[in-house]
């Protein structure tokens, strides 16, 4: 990949909101860790888990991803994505019961392996924002997004802000941007219960999930509650995580075969995590998941599809919770 450096930012006013009412709602994206492990259903009473933004404080999250794909004749391809995001809540604006969330990103990683290739961005760098890949994913760090909560801690409108995405240089790529913003509060509301639990008690969650315009994948996760455990010397409320997915998702890089877009099946037979609940910030602190899946991609006319296993990580941490500034 050509590095040389390109200017960073185009001038301009910004452009006007893009409204999206009722956006695509998320399960949570939350599965396992082999630390702080509970052996066995812990007792105690029973607790609320049900996660609140407080109106007048500021969250801030870091989410990290980590990808590995093991090709049979390319070899592994690894990536990581580091993503920081701060959200303001307030009362919603229209007056309507709920709450306002501003959110944005902060700071955003990216590291990208290949046998005999790698790339690296981080967007604290002024070097690093001016090569391709920079000039690609600043964007994101010029939108915000204002979020819309009703009284049951649901989605009901995405107002992103800001300028709009332009021609990029390295178009096809994937690209971060406010859909993460909007996906990290998804994850860290979805899924708890509406009502007291006891340990040992377990729910189901049922879902879509969307990982690309052109793609979506099924859920299914059972959540068991342990009860207390010990993690970072604080006390928290722990929900185990497990259960199936599948779907079809579309080919980056890719147009359309026949108008439609080129699309690979996603098969995830096991999928585990774990779900730690502040009950003093009333929020999840801390949401892992790591998930084995095989990727199916068709091949060409006449060709057997290709067949690659993935290895996924990702994480959401709540790094604090302070008054608006």
């Amino acid at each position: 990949m050509d590095l040389e450096a390109q200017d960073e930012f185009r001038t301009g006013e910004p452009d006007p909101p893009v409204r999206r009412e009722k956006p695509d709602l998320y399960i949570p994206d939350i599965t396992a860790s082999a630390t702080d492990v509970v052996s066995g259903i812990t007792s105690g009473p029973p607790a609320e888990l049900t996660p609140k933004f407080q109106p007048g404080c500021t969250y801030r999250f870091k989410s990290e991803l980590e990808i590995q794909f093991q090709f049979p004749l390319r070899g592994t391809r690894k990536a990581k994505i580091e993503h920081q995001s701060r959200f303001d809540a307030g009362p919603r604006a229209d007056g309507k019961r709920g709450i306002q969330l501003n959110g944005r990103t902060e700071r955003l990683k990216v590291e990208m392996k290949a046998p005999g290739q790698s790339v690296f961005y981080d967007s604290l760098d002024a070097g690093d924002r001016q090569t391709p890949l920079g000039l690609h994913l600043n964007q994101s760090l010029n939108q915000w997004v204002d979020l819309k909560l009703n009284n049951e801690n649901r989605i009901v409108s995405e107002e992103v802000r800001g300028r709009q995405a332009t021609a990029s240089p390295l178009e096809g790529f994937p690209q971060l941007g406010t859909s993460d913003l909007s996906q990290t509060v998804t994850v860290v509301l979805q899924g708890m219960p509406d009502k007291l639990v006891r340990p040992g008690q377990a729910w189901s969650v049922q879902g879509v999930k969307r990982l690309t315009e052109a793609g979506e994948i099924m859920l299914n996760i059972k959540c068991l509650y342990r009860g207390e455990v010990a993690h970072d010397h604080n006390r928290y409320l722990q929900i185990d995580l497990s259960g199936q997915a599948s779907g079809d998702v579309g080919l980056p890089n890719q147009g359309s075969e026949n108008g439609k877009a080129v699309l690979m099946a996603v098969h995830v037979p096991s999928l585990s995590g774990r779900v730690l609940y502040d009950p003093l910030e009333r929020m999840v602190r801390l949401s892992e998941q790591t998930i084995s899946m095989t990727v199916e991609i068709p091949g060409g006319p006449g060709a057997a599809p290709l067949i690659v296993p993935v290895q996924q990580k990702s994480k959401i941490q709540l790094l604090h919770v302070i008054p608006t500034p």
